[in-house]
């Protein structure tokens, strides 16, 4: 995960569970500005942030989650390019706006090399100067591709369930060109990269929270109580429990979703929106 909120020098940090291994670097004028939560990166010209590692594999019948908030005006922007150096070759692969076909555009896409493109023509278009949520998810083959929270099918999945994934680096907002791609004027925040095909409900989930955390943090008011709500059918339930002036912060391992009480591994629902938990 990269939030862009924490970065030493040119470093970008992993936010994630992957570690240092997996930090990034600002090149050719990658610079830190505010974003849709926090800080983003902005972009111009050739400006990238490079990743040095493979972070998780894209292979065609894998099990992946890309995501990205994107702010741009510019048709064919690329959010996410890997391969092992910069030319456009074999099992390359580049995540950007298309037409919903082969052509640069507004539509959330991406291309292969070797394996054609993949999209749906039905697919909003995100290059207004706004703030919008892309994500692609591949469950065993199956791809998805999701605009604000809001699924479609590809239509035109030119990258088959056979085609490998071998590349080992990553480039934010960079393209070499191909195939109406363009390096990004713009911003990204928010860019994680999971090894699971995250649920249309987890995506949906993501763009209404606007904040994507592995460690799934959890503040309380930082007046009044905090209330910690057992589930019901839990065989330890007890009620509720009372902190008196937070707050408290709290972390899982699984997300919670809009302004409901969802339970995750630990046996503990936190009450959200109106009663003043914010995510961190």
């Amino acid at each position: 995960r990269y939030s862009f909120d924490n970065v030493s020098g040119s470093a970008v940090i992993n936010d994630g569970s992957g570690g240092s291994s997996m930090n990034g670097v600002l090149t050719n004028g990658a610079v830190i500005v505010p974003g849709k939560v926090g800080n983003a990166v902005g972009l111009s010209n050739s400006a990238a942030v490079f990743i040095n590692s493979a972070v998780t594999g894209l292979s065609g019948g894998g099990n992946w989650t890309v995501t990205a908030w994107i702010k741009t005006a510019q048709s064919g922007a690329s959010m996410l390019s890997k391969g092992d150096n910069t030319t456009w070759s074999g099992n390359n692969a580049t995540f950007y706006l298309t037409d919903g076909g082969s052509g640069g555009g507004g539509k959330p896409g991406g291309v292969r090399y070797g394996q054609n493109w993949i999209g749906n023509s039905a697919l909003p278009n995100v290059n207004d100067g706004n703030w919008h949520l892309v994500a692609y998810t591949d469950n065993a083959g199956s791809k998805t591709i999701y605009g604000d929270g809001v699924s479609y099918a590809v239509s035109n999945n030119g990258w088959g369930t056979s085609m490998g994934d071998v590349r080992n680096k990553i480039w934010l907002g960079w393209t070499s060109g191909h195939d109406g791609s363009a390096s990004l004027n713009g911003m990204l925040d928010e860019v994680c990269l999971f090894n699971s095909a995250l649920s249309a409900t987890q995506i949906t989930n993501l763009y209404n929270q606007t904040y994507v955390n592995p460690s799934y943090q959890y503040q309380s008011p930082s007046v009044g109580f905090a209330a910690i709500i057992e589930p019901p059918d839990s065989p330890n339930f007890s009620g509720i429990n009372r902190m008196k002036d937070g707050p408290m912060i709290l972390s899982f391992s699984a997300p919670f979703s809009g302004n409901y009480s969802l339970w995750a591994g630990t046996n503990l629902a936190l009450p959200l929106g109106s009663d003043g938990w914010a995510l961190l």
